[in-house]
């Protein structure tokens, strides 16, 4: 009795192995057909995502974030070189600020590659760029290159791509313009960025706020050719006899440092104020003029 009742299972196990076998057989010829008519390069090209990734780098996803980035410039120049299509670019490019938001060029030099990549320009293009900048203003807010290139990108490149009596490129420019004046604020941004801004501040009826602004870096700013050129400009905004009236918020602004903090750049004093305040307790103005309330 205890035979008759085995043959029927052993039947049915057997039954079962073989039909999945043949499933198995028969899914993989399908996926190995369908693959014929993917793209050669997947393989070599597929990031899985961020969140396997960084499980998988075990901690280490900073280094993980560099080896993407070296494939990004890999993939950039071979796309280049054949004029193709750029379309992983912008994965690569977030995957590794994903995984190390405090890898600070790869925001600019993303941002770029995303754009001047060979191909037409399009609003979509620079959107995806802007994000890219925008992340890296969170991080890095004194950064004045990524703020100079978010405005760039708007003031100058997506306005073309927009009809000029819209509301978007309204936006687009007072924005633009903005980032753009906010890049001036920090130390070691040239001249000419200065000029620019101030230039674009008057052209766009705006003369009072690029009077105030031009006064502002003047009186943040120890670089005697960049001094001379707010001079100028704001003799021509203010009139002559205006031009040597901010010669002594140079002053003040050098007598501040020394009595606070001389052994660091110059924006430590103005944004950290003086000794007896808790640190970042004025960062609300950083760029605003030394006045008696401040010293």
């Amino acid at each position: 009795m205890k035979r008759v009742g085995f043959a029927p299972q052993w039947l049915l196990v057997t039954l079962g192995v073989l039909v999945v076998g043949f499933a198995t057989l028969h899914a993989r010829a399908s996926a190995i057909e369908q693959r014929k008519n993917w793209p050669s390069d997947v393989d070599e090209l597929y990031l899985p995502p961020v969140a396997v990734i960084s499980r998988a780098s075990l901690g280490h996803t900073e280094l993980m974030s560099d080896l993407i980035a070296v494939r990004s410039n890999i993939y950039f120049g071979e796309q280049i070189s054949t004029k193709g299509a750029q379309k992983w670019l912008l994965y690569y490019v977030n995957a590794a600020t994903e995984l190390d938001p405090y890898f600070q060029p790869i925001y600019l030099r993303g941002a770029v590659m995303l754009v001047y990549n060979g191909n037409a320009f399009s609003l979509e293009t620079f959107r995806n760029a802007e994000r890219i900048l925008e992340k890296g203003t969170h991080y890095f807010p004194n950064d004045w290159n990524i703020w100079f290139q978010l405005g760039f990108n708007r003031a100058f490149e997506m306005t073309k791509l927009v009809p000029p009596n819209s509301e978007t490129y309204r936006h687009l420019k007072t924005d633009g313009v903005e980032a753009l004046r906010r890049a001036t604020l920090f130390d070691g941004v040239p001249g000419h960025v200065v000029n620019l801004v101030g230039t674009m501040l008057t052209k766009g009826g705006q003369r009072d706020l690029a009077i105030e602004h031009l006064k502002r870096i003047y009186a943040s700013t120890t670089d005697p050719e960049v001094r001379q050129q707010l001079r100028n400009q704001l003799k021509s905004l203010l009139g002559e006899q205006y031009k040597d009236g901010f010669k002594g918020e140079a002053e003040s602004l050098q007598t501040v440092v020394e009595s606070r903090y001389p052994y660091a750049p110059e924006s430590f004093s103005i944004i950290l104020g003086s000794r007896g305040v808790a640190p970042f307790a004025v960062l609300k103005d950083a760029a605003a003029p030394v006045t008696e309330s401040t010293r």
